[in-house]
């Protein structure tokens, strides 16, 4: 997920969640926003004013899609409907047959046969439809409500970035979120090194997280060892002591094939995607930040880990 910006004279056109690794391998690439054929340079700035307007975009686009999506619900139900009740009056014309021949019953019950397996077609296609329009549905509600979002990120940006002066440390708290929210209240302070609004998008995240890069502040991952959903795998942190300055791009690949059913990758309910907290990490990551172990009063030896920004 290398960012790259047009370098075309007067285009300021950043590329976000690019399948390319560097800038070379984009010509003949042809801008979006320009429509030209320039070269591009990798681009290690803030992200999220781009992120979130290209929220924005995306939320109507999903809103649009849901409308259609459940429409074709709506459709597919009368059609399920419409199979269940001719199978029916299948199976209540085979139970009015007043002796009939072998032959007869052969046929009605072929008839029956068809319809049932018409019926079953056409309640998984129903259900497949309402198992797509719940997933836009669920898109959209990531997204949040847009005013607030926008309103809400610039607040989280300031909130991150002056966190030394409300907590008197320079640290902030990222993890799995329900699990992070219990540090709220475990101290007078500690509520101002976590994410805490009210209205929340991935680009409001990515604002928070910037916010604290922009302030140098250390990011404390908060691990629960007894939830695997809000853990990290031993051999995954083993890979990030080897190498403390872990490559953006490496780990994210690292969470596909080695984070599943973990803190890093999010594989549940047909989604197949890095987590929130690994986007969290691959934004730290991007801008220079490694990792660091120590002891954990809770977890034990080498459970406490810090990303710590460059020097």
């Amino acid at each position: 997920m290398v960012t790259f910006q047009c370098e075309t004279k007067g285009c300021d056109h950043i590329l976000l969640n690019s399948s390319k690794r560097y800038a070379y391998e984009l010509a003949g690439f042809t801008c979006p926003k320009c429509h030209k054929t320039g070269s591009w340079k990798n681009y290690t700035g803030e992200i999220h004013p781009v992120v979130l307007a290209r929220e924005d975009v995306r939320i109507v686009e999903l809103k649009q899609k849901l409308l259609l999506a459940l429409a074709e619900r709506d459709r597919l139900k009368i059609e399920f409907d419409q199979a269940c009740a001719e199978r029916r009056n299948c199976e209540l014309a085979y139970n009015a047959l007043q002796n009939p021949d072998i032959p007869t019953i052969v046929s009605e019950l072929k008839k029956i046969e068809r319809k049932t397996n018409a019926a079953l077609v056409a309640g998984q296609r129903h259900r497949d439809a309402e198992e797509a329009a719940a997933k836009l549905d669920s898109a959209i509600d990531d997204l949040g409500n847009r005013d607030a979002v926008n309103r809400d990120a610039g607040t989280a940006y300031r909130s991150a970035a002056s966190v030394e002066a409300a907590s008197q440390k320079n640290k902030l708290y990222i993890g799995n979120r329900q699990y992070v929210s219990q540090h709220r209240d475990k101290g007078p302070l500690k509520k101002f090194r976590i994410l805490d609004v009210p209205n929340w998008s991935p680009g409001l995240n990515v604002a928070w997280v910037e916010g604290g890069i922009s302030a140098k502040a250390h990011f404390k991952i908060k691990l629960d060892s007894t939830n695997q959903y809000a853990n990290i795998p031993d051999t995954v942190l083993n890979k990030f002591k080897d190498v403390p300055a872990y490559d953006a791009e490496d780990f994210l690949a690292l969470c596909k094939t080695d984070g599943k059913n973990s803190l890093l990758w999010f594989d549940k309910d047909g989604y197949n995607r890095p987590t929130w907290t690994a986007l969290e990490i691959w934004c730290l990551l991007r801008k220079g930040y490694s990792f660091q172990f120590g002891d954990s009063k809770k977890d034990g030896k080498g459970r406490k880990i810090v990303l710590t920004p460059p020097v």
